[in-house]
């Protein structure tokens, strides 16, 4: 049998986690700060600074759209909902969804997202049986 000609060496490098950038929420009063109010004192919608998501902000398209669009479904009137009422709904998603603080942000928007979705077109679906229904019973 034949001495093997070389032993590769292996270098190990430790793997340092960077620390997650954590945002700054201004003081706001969760309960009369409404959400056409947070957004022009911050700049970005609630949603974004909840998730932890502003460093992505503006700078990443697709998270950018994916942040309007649920905010979209999850606001009906930007000067009535008040953060507060925000912020209660989307623990309780994270909670249904089972997510934890060691999930990363954009992991969280899309899941959350995806609920949104879901949830709003059995909604739609709802209403149309319901509409369907109805007219059946005029005939």
């Amino acid at each position: 049998m034949s001495e093997p000609v070389a032993v590769p060496v292996v270098e190990t490098q430790d793997v340092v986690k960077q620390p997650r950038i954590t945002t700054t929420f201004s003081n706001f009063d969760d309960e009369t700060t409404n959400q056409l109010s947070y957004k022009a004192t911050n700049g970005v919608p609630y949603i974004i600074d909840y998730l932890g998501l502003r460093e992505f902000y503006k700078i990443s398209p697709e998270i950018t759209d994916m942040a309007r669009k649920l905010h979209e479904m999850m606001v009906t009137d930007d000067s009535e909902q008040v953060i507060g009422e925000m912020k209660l709904k989307l623990d309780e998603l994270s909670q249904e969804l089972n997510l934890g603080k060691d999930d990363s942000p954009v992991y969280k928007l899309k899941k959350i997202y995806s609920m949104m979705t879901i949830k709003n077109r059995i909604n739609e679906l709802e209403s149309n049986q319901l509409k369907a229904l109805a007219y059946s019973k005029d005939m």
